[in-house]
C-alpha cells in the first residue's frame, strides 16, 4: 500500500510535539526544584521563619518557626507539605482521603450541607461537643477550605486536620518540591483556617504546640 507523505509528515509532527512536551515539562519540574532551592531562605526570612539547610545537596531544606502565632512547619523535600499546628486540641477530624482507622468513640459524623465540602473531606468527624459548636461556622468553614483547594488544584492538594495540627500536601511533580510563591499563598490560608476551627471548636489557645514533631 502506497504511504501518504502527508499523512507521515502529520505523524511525525505529532510525535516530536508529544516528545517535546514530555521533555519541556521535566525541564520545568526541575527548574522549578532549582528555583525553590533558590528562593527558600528569602522565604524564610520574609515569613519570619527559620530556613534547615536540606541533608542533601540536591534538596530545598525546610522551614520551621513561629507565623501569626502558630508553629509551622514546611518540608518542601520529603513530602511536599506545609502543616500548621493547631493551639489546644479542638476534638475534630478532617481529611480529604480515607484511611482505615477507628474513629474516636462518642464522635459524630459532620454534615454540613455544603455538598462541595462534604464531597472534599472524606473523613469528618469530630466530638460531639465540637460538632455542635462547629455548626454555625460551617459556611465560613466551606469558604475557607474551597480557596486553599482551588488555589492549588492543579497540585492535587490532600488536606488533614486533627486536633493537633493542619497538614496540606502538594503534588508538584518530580523532583518533588514546594514553589516558594505556593507556601507564600497557602500559609496565610491555612494559618486562617487554624484561627477559625480553634475559635468554632473550643480550643484552649493557652496550650500550644510548639514541641510538637512534624
Amino acid at each position: 500500500m502506497a504511504q501518504n507523505p502527508t499523512l507521515n509528515l502529520v505523524r511525525a509532527s505529532i510525535g516530536f510535539l508529544m516528545a517535546f512536551g514530555t521533555y519541556y515539562a521535566a525541564r520545568r519540574r526541575k527548574t522549578g526544584a532549582g528555583r525553590a532551592r533558590t528562593e527558600f531562605p528569602a522565604l524564610a526570612a520574609r515569613l519570619g521563619l527559620a530556613h534547615r539547610p536540606p541533608a542533601d545537596s540536591r534538596g530545598i531544606g525546610s522551614l520551621r518557626g513561629t507565623y501569626e502565632g502558630h508553629e509551622v512547619f514546611v518540608d518542601p523535600d520529603d513530602r511536599p507539605r506545609v502543616v500548621v499546628y493547631l493551639r489546644g486540641e479542638p476534638q475534630i477530624l478532617f481529611r480529604s482521603f480515607i484511611v482505615e482507622k477507628r474513629t474516636p468513640a462518642n464522635w459524630v459524623r459532620i454534615e454540613s450541607g455544603d455538598s462541595w465540602l462534604d464531597g472534599y473531606l472524606k473523613d469528618r468527624y469530630a466530638s460531639t461537643d465540637a460538632a455542635r459548636a462547629l455548626r454555625p461556622h460551617h459556611p465560613e468553614l466551606a469558604v475557607k477550605i474551597r480557596r486553599i483547594v482551588d488555589g492549588h488544584l492543579a497540585q492535587n492538594p490532600q488536606l488533614s486536620v486533627t486536633a493537633e495540627r493542619i497538614e496540606c500536601a502538594l503534588d508538584f511533580g518530580k523532583p518533588a518540591h514546594l514553589p516558594a510563591d505556593a507556601v507564600e499563598r497557602l500559609l496565610p490560608d491555612l494559618e486562617e483556617l487554624a484561627e477559625l476551627l480553634e475559635e468554632a471548636a473550643g480550643a484552649r489557645p493557652e496550650m500550644t504546640s510548639s514541641e510538637a514533631s512534624p
